[in-house]
């Protein structure tokens, strides 16, 4: 992912210029003017990586050389690495255990509630008899 397309700005740009990209987008993107636009909340979230990789030095310099090595790749070189797993995201990410616990614990609910849905639904498909 090329965060300098995301924020729409030249690799050379200072972080002066990468903070008024990421307020201006986020002013059109941000979920208040976008309440259940999921493409919206995408964005958002890339503006927001793009901010963190780009406003951090090392990760920046991580970055450009991800960016570089790519360009300088074939296309017949064969398949490029993997995104990184969801689990993998929130791990590395800045949000806090609560956060953490709450994603987790959502997860758990909603989990719950299919197994539960499919073992109602069964004894309907395959009801006992009565001997």
């Amino acid at each position: 992912m090329n965060y300098y397309k995301i924020l729409e700005i030249e690799q050379t740009s200072d972080m002066a210029v990468i903070r008024t990209a990421y307020n201006k987008l986020t002013k059109v993107y941000h979920p208040d003017k976008n309440i259940g636009n999921a493409s919206a909340e995408m964005i958002m979230k890339n503006l927001n990586d793009a901010l963190a990789v780009l406003s951090n030095p090392s990760l920046r310099k991580d970055h450009d050389e991800r960016l570089a090595e790519e360009n300088g790749k074939k296309s017949d070189q064969g398949p490029t690495a993997p995104e990184k797993s969801i689990w993998t995201r929130i791990n590395q990410s800045s949000v806090g255990w609560m956060t953490k616990w709450s994603i987790s614990l959502f997860i758990a609910v909603k989990v719950a509630q299919f197994v539960m849905y499919f073992v109602d639904k069964w004894h309907e498909w395959f009801p006992v008899e009565a001997r």
